[in-house]
């Protein structure tokens, strides 16, 4: 898979420091689990995550650091929660990413495939929760429609 072919030389040390900084309960629990570690990644500083308008099947689990999302070229958010989903939809739906993700220095996150997203959502309800509104919260900051009804691009 692309985070095995990702996880060169990640050693237990380093993981363990990455799970110790965390914050929520949730995730240190999650990440404590064994069968999670294959999937760790690290990317480096200006590092491409993904990119616009690619069809790439990887959604992102944001453990450390911070994302910046791009589209055309400009940045049009950063991302740095701990928890956070990208890149969800495009893995969900087989459909070119709609923006561009960069490693704005050291970012540690967990890969999946949708199957792979799938069976950890399923397995985890509180991560499907979480799944759920980070989904309705992108859902809601979509343009609203224009006086003619017709839905205004971004």
């Amino acid at each position: 898979t692309f985070a095995a072919s990702r996880r060169t030389n990640i050693d237990d040390t380093a993981l363990t420091q990455l799970i110790e900084s965390l914050v929520d309960p949730l995730l240190i629990d999650l990440c404590k689990r064994p069968a999670l570690r294959p999937y760790f990644v690290k990317f480096e500083d200006g590092e491409q995550m993904c990119a616009e308008g690619e069809h790439s099947y990887y959604a992102f689990l944001l453990l450390k650091g911070s994302v910046t999302v791009s589209r055309a070229g400009r940045e049009i958010a950063r991302v740095f929660r701990e928890g956070s989903f990208l890149g969800e939809v495009a893995t969900l739906t087989s459909m070119g990413r709609t923006a561009s993700m960069h490693a704005a220095g050291s970012v540690w996150a967990v890969v999946l495939n949708a199957a792979e997203l799938e069976r950890f959502v399923t397995a985890n309800p509180a991560i499907g929760l979480r799944f759920i509104r980070t989904l309705a919260h992108r859902l809601a900051k979509l343009p609203s429609t224009d006086t003619e009804g017709k839905r205004k691009e971004w």
